[in-house]
């Protein structure tokens, strides 16, 4: 009975060590924030006005920057890994719909047959890349100066999509993983993964998996 009061009396003995261990820590920590927080304060009093404001918004560019980059990487796991991308070729069950979108049928794997770029029209290949994604060839995945531009004209009253040959195939082949809702949280989902098949597959092969995958339904 003894030895067990006395393990008691040392447990919170050996907590309150912790706990006063902890609190010195937390002080300390906050000393020296303090401490760093004065001298940046100080310096920053020291420049002219103008300097101060390019301080501050530089800091608080530099501060929402990698809030973003702490976004993206919280993301990253929920996106499609390598390996579902390696696999993401497999055929699938090809569906036939009508105009208004109704199924008409479908047709099981094996059925479907695949079509190699190299029997596709050049003519085919230059059109896709001409409509939809012009500096195919220059981007991995994303092409940030056609989102800026579509950002842009989308402030003007005039709707641009933005998304790359590679996102829109990203899109289709990940529907449940990626979405269908229009928010940020889609999109940048959509942007890694397109990462991630441009870092999986060569340019042929991600417009062979595109002709062979994406419904041309309404244009």
């Amino acid at each position: 009975m003894d030895d067990h009061n006395d393990g008691q009396h040392d447990g919170q003995r050996d907590g309150k060590r912790w706990d006063g261990r902890e609190r010195r820590m937390l002080n300390r920590a906050g000393a020296r924030a303090r401490e760093a927080y004065a001298r940046a304060h100080g310096h920053l009093m020291t420049k002219p006005p103008y300097q101060r404001w390019l301080y501050i918004a530089a800091g608080l560019l530099l501060l929402l920057l990698t809030l973003f980059a702490l976004w993206v990487a919280l993301l990253f796991p929920l996106t499609p890994g390598i390996d579902d991308v390696k696999q993401a070729r497999v055929a699938r069950p090809t569906v036939v719909v009508s105009a208004d979108g109704r199924q008409l049928a479908s047709f099981e794997q094996g059925v479907q047959m695949k079509v190699p770029l190299s029997q596709v029209s050049p003519n085919v290949i230059n059109a896709l890349i001409a409509t939809e994604d012009h500096r195919f060839y220059d981007h991995h995945g994303v092409d940030f100066t056609r989102i800026a531009g579509a950002f842009v004209a989308n402030l003007k009253g005039d709707a641009q999509g933005g998304s790359t040959i590679t996102q829109q195939l990203a899109r289709n082949l990940f529907r449940d993983e990626i979405g269908r809702a229009r928010n940020i949280n889609r999109k940048l989902k959509e942007l890694i993964t397109a990462f991630k098949i441009e870092n999986t597959y060569s340019k042929p092969e991600i417009l062979e998996a595109y002709l062979n995958t994406v419904p041309f339904l309404y244009n």
